[in-house]
């Protein structure tokens, strides 16, 4: 129970992950969210590191 949260943020940024060689960047942006909490984690880190190319794509 106290993992569902995190690994249905884990399914949802896997699951996104083939659409950037496919080129569904805005897709993508609208589906990660940007608000981090105060104390970020491992997951938050794949979604930030997720976003930063597209930031200038």
């Amino acid at each position: 129970m106290i993992l569902m949260g995190p690994m249905a943020r884990l399914r949802r940024v896997a699951g996104l992950l083939p659409r950037l060689a496919s080129g569904g960047f805005s897709e993508i942006r609208n589906t990660i969210p940007t608000n981090r909490s105060a104390l970020p984690n491992e997951i938050d880190v794949l979604e930030i590191t997720t976003l930063a190319p597209l930031q200038t794509a």
